[in-house]
């Protein structure tokens, strides 16, 4: 098993520490050029919802990102102190076929993360 922990704070300007890091671990840990753009669209997207609408106060918060590769099976939990807000409950599915000005704004990002990751959980745990 091997293991990174990221600690960045709930800021939008901390997204190129991620892809900088999942680049990095993608070449360390040998993974195909595919997943590693997946899994940073995947995190860029849930981070940005983390950070948008998680957060009620100008405070500064940390975030734990933390990537773990076992065998053939990578992991990635991202740890906050955000307010409740699961982005994976929405089951609309955006229409892709839509002009710009007919597009609903929101759920095109987690859509994506639905259909790039195996599989996606939600835990909130109070601590």
């Amino acid at each position: 098993m091997e293991e990174h922990i990221l600690l960045i704070k709930n800021e939008l300007s901390e997204i190129a520490k991620v892809v900088d890091t999942v680049d990095s671990i993608a070449e360390k840990w040998d993974l195909p050029i595919k997943i590693a753009f997946n899994l940073n669209l995947a995190i860029e997207e849930l981070i940005t919802n983390t950070i948008s609408y998680g957060y009620e106060d100008e405070n500064a918060h940390e975030i734990e990102i933390t990537f773990t590769k076992t065998n053939k099976n990578l992991t990635v939990v991202l740890s906050d102190d955000a307010k409740r807000f699961n982005p994976l409950e929405n089951e609309a599915t955006p229409d892709l076929e839509a002009s710009l000005d007919e597009k609903v704004i929101g759920g095109l990002g987690i859509f994506f993360v639905k259909k790039i990751t195996c599989f996606y959980l939600f835990r909130r745990e109070k601590v």
